[in-house]
């Protein structure tokens, strides 16, 4: 299933094309200083091609989320994020406000609609899966029933299983067979060992587990954002051997950020919440909002 998934995920991810173009696009219009932009706090933050811009950092978060398991597929939350930001789009653009904005909000309802139009009939049977996978898990809830009850539960949903053609099902049987001898044991003494982290509790033998060092020079995440300043001062032992005076540091006391790096730590705040389930709702609102306010 979770196979399945991924492959509708590349593919929705290769139809969403064109990002680059748009942002490309609202940069070259002559307010391109507005329209770079996107923190809320700023009033220029108001203009149309901030929120244009938003919305493209949105989207580009959510195609960057592999996050998700059985219960939630990776590729299934890929599209029910695009369809709350495709909806929220849709919602600018039936206010008919005109420009070149909304001409590239247009654009970007375009990308997405072909995103998800392209996996819509594959992904169908995996939601099904889902909440076969979802039936099987309510089995395995200890609160409520005991585990005679949940048992009969259990086989039942195998022996349904194994009644379809569906390869997929037949497969999902054989694991839920070879699953079976240690699931439901030690009724109100040992249920609540979940998985492996549990198990190392119960026997008071917590782990460490620590990260594993693969050995590839890789650069990481706030060397990417914060590299226009972070890796000079990273660096200042090379020109500057000695511990570092307070006059020494006096002549940048009123240094700030490049735009630049203000741009990408704000662009990675929105794709951030547009890949939280919880805040992607508020970011989507205060975006309608923006943009309606344009005067």
């Amino acid at each position: 299933m979770l196979e399945a998934d991924s492959h509708a995920k590349v593919q929705m991810r290769r139809k969403v094309r064109g990002l680059r173009k748009i942002e490309q696009a609202m940069l070259k219009q002559p307010n391109s200083e507005e329209s770079t932009s996107l923190t809320q706090d700023d009033p220029e933050a108001h203009s149309a091609g901030a929120v244009v811009l938003a919305y493209c950092a949105a989207v580009r978060g959510i195609l960057n989320d592999d996050q998700g398991g059985p219960l939630h597929p990776p590729g299934l939350r890929m599209a029910e994020a695009l369809q709350e930001v495709r909806e929220s789009v849709q919602r600018n653009l039936d206010v008919q406000k005109g420009g070149f904005a909304e001409k590239q909000l247009g654009r970007l309802a375009g990308c997405i609609d072909r995103g998800l139009e392209h996996v819509q009939a594959e992904q169908e049977p995996i939601r099904e899966y889902v909440k076969d996978v979802e039936k099987v898990a309510a089995t395995l809830e200890t609160g409520g029933e005991s585990c005679a009850d949940r048992r009969e539960k259990y086989e039942a949903l195998i022996d349904q299983f194994q009644s379809t053609q569906d390869p997929i099902r037949q497969h999902m049987a054989a694991m839920m067979i070879s699953f079976l001898a240690g699931l439901f044991v030690g009724e109100g003494t040992f249920e609540e060992i979940r998985d492996n982290l549990d198990l190392e509790r119960w026997f008071r033998l917590p782990k460490s587990h620590e990260r594993r060092i693969h050995g590839h020079r890789h650069a990481g995440i706030r060397i990417v954002l914060e590299g226009p300043t972070l890796v000079h001062a990273l660096d200042a032992h090379v020109a500057h051997p000695a511990p570092f005076t307070a006059e020494d540091l006096l002549p940048y006391r009123t240094a700030q950020e490049p735009p630049s790096q203000e741009q990408a730590l704000n662009r990675r705040k929105i794709m951030r919440k547009a890949r939280s389930k919880k805040s992607r709702p508020k970011l989507l609102a205060d975006l309608e909002q923006r943009y309606q306010e344009v005067a």
